[in-house]
């Protein structure tokens, strides 16, 4: 399973509205730890990291990471913009970024909205990129390889005995 890290979002405004930032890294973190396809480093694991500046390639040998979400909060009177980045750990390269502005009406429900609209983009930039990385290594034996074939046609078929043929094959 690929293991995400969240880092603390950095507020770019004023610094009694980094409670906003700190709320939103660890809705993303309980979010996306509802992934079971994900390992999601806890809040306590990341929070060390909102006072320092670390390269993200080091939060992979550090934490063990395979991706990190990085981002910054900015708000004005009744407006709030999020940037959100995703980085693959190994390289440094970018996947992506988004930005988010909300007018801010509801506070709770604002945050809602932008951990739901994240973590949706999140979770499928990480499927796709674990999907190439997988697709790109050789398999070693054509017979696995096989199975798996097998295994993947019977599943399309949707019925219980198909299901656990497809189960034993793989």
């Amino acid at each position: 399973k690929p293991a995400i890290v969240v880092l603390p979002f950095e507020s770019r405004g004023a610094a009694q509205d980094s409670y906003f930032g700190d709320g939103v890294t660890e809705e993303l973190i309980g979010s996306l730890g509802r992934f079971s396809d994900l390992l999601v480093l806890s809040w306590s694991a990341v929070a060390p990291y909102k006072t320092q500046s670390v390269p993200v390639m080091q939060l992979s040998s550090d934490l063990g990471a395979d991706y990190v979400v990085t981002g910054s909060i900015q708000r004005s009177d009744a407006n709030i913009r999020i940037n959100v980045q995703l980085t693959d750990a190994s390289n440094g390269l970018l996947i992506w970024s988004e930005r988010y502005d909300e007018q801010l009406t509801d506070l709770f429900e604002v945050q809602d909205r932008l951990v739901r609209q994240v973590v949706a983009a999140l979770a499928v930039r990480v499927t796709l990129q674990e999907e190439t990385r997988i697709a790109s290594k050789p398999t070693e034996s054509l017979t696995a390889y096989d199975l798996v074939l097998k295994g993947r046609d019977l599943l399309r078929q949707v019925v219980r005995d198909s299901n656990n043929d497809a189960r034993a094959l793989f």
